[in-house]
């Protein structure tokens, strides 16, 4: 998130997990549920999942660190480009088949976004400094 703000400025970045937990939880929790207890309960779980992918087709643009790979973000990073949304990872997963297909710009790993960003975003049509919302 820092290199984000740091190349764009006024971007509202959007960490899904953070917030399915802070923000959009406490508004669908049943009265009386506690937090913890909504991760055993299929219903909320499905509610929060399919949110957290509609979240990222609306983002600007999407960004993952994918050490590993992830179905939850491999969802989220293919309706962001159904979107049509600019989609950058992290990843040494190069040959993945996800990655491959789906990502605009692969970073190797994390010190190598925090150095290209604002390059790779240029050659993508993205002026820094302008405000957008970032998918983290």
């Amino acid at each position: 998130a820092s290199a984000v703000s740091r190349v764009l400025p006024g971007a509202v970045i959007v960490d899904p997990l953070n917030w399915a937990m802070h923000e959009r939880l406490p508004q669908i929790l049943p009265a009386g549920m506690k937090p913890e207890a909504a991760f055993d309960d299929d219903q909320l779980v499905s509610t929060l999942f399919h949110e957290v992918v509609e979240k990222a087709a609306e983002c600007d643009i999407v960004i993952s660190n994918l050490p590993t790979a992830s179905m939850g973000s491999a969802v989220e990073l293919w309706e962001a480009k159904k979107a049509q949304r600019l989609v950058l990872t992290v990843s040494p997963l190069k040959q993945n088949w996800l990655i491959r297909s789906v990502t605009d710009y692969n970073f190797e790993d994390l010190p190598e976004l925090e150095r290209d960003l604002s390059r790779v975003l240029t050659r993508f049509g993205v002026r820094t400094g302008k405000r957008c919302s970032p998918f983290i």
